[in-house]
């Protein structure tokens, strides 16, 4: 279908359909243009914030902040593949070698990249909303008059003295 088609069968304006595209590295498509199906699997996310009143520029920031970050995440893994696989490889084989034996652990490795970084994002996810909503009980309680917010929080300091410990052994606490 394209984006055309997608925008008014779905009601996700079209400025936020081609962010869809962009995210995914490509160029600006045109509204006759035909979405990929990878694509597509964005869609639902997007009708679900629209649907719950997600604001069109807060969801176009969610996309374009997710794609610039896995972009980042997708160029270090090109450059430790290149560095610590294809390299090593073409100076024991010869190139049409490396690009098999490369394949092999490509196959391997990819499912096993894909559950460590979804398993980052949902622990970042746990560390993030966790703050959240101490912040807002902490609100809650201080708006109620049953807790006040430190203004900055207590500090501790560790100091390890040669000597100390003989010291304390001689003279005591």
């Amino acid at each position: 279908r394209t984006f055309r088609e997608v925008s008014e069968a779905t009601g996700v304006p079209m400025d936020l359909l081609k962010v869809v595209r962009e995210a995914f590295g490509f160029a600006e498509p045109r509204p006759d243009d035909l979405l990929r199906e990878d694509e597509l699997a964005v869609l639902p996310a997007i009708e679900v914030m629209l649907a719950s009143a997600f604001r069109p520029i807060v969801i176009e920031r969610w996309l374009r902040v997710c794609a610039d970050n896995l972009r980042r995440i997708v160029e270090t893994e090109d450059e430790w593949w290149r560095t610590e696989v294809e390299e090593p490889l073409l100076r024991s084989m010869a190139e049409v070698d490396m690009l098999a034996a490369q394949a092999d652990l490509g196959s391997h490795l990819a499912p096993l990249v894909e559950e460590a970084l979804i398993a980052i994002y949902r622990g970042q996810q746990e560390h993030v909303w966790s703050e959240s909503v101490a912040e807002i009980i902490e609100g809650t309680l201080e708006k109620a008059g049953l807790a006040k917010r430190m203004q900055s929080p207590p500090a501790v300091s560790f100091l390890d003295i040669t000597g100390y410990t003989r010291l304390t052994e001689e003279h005591g606490d």
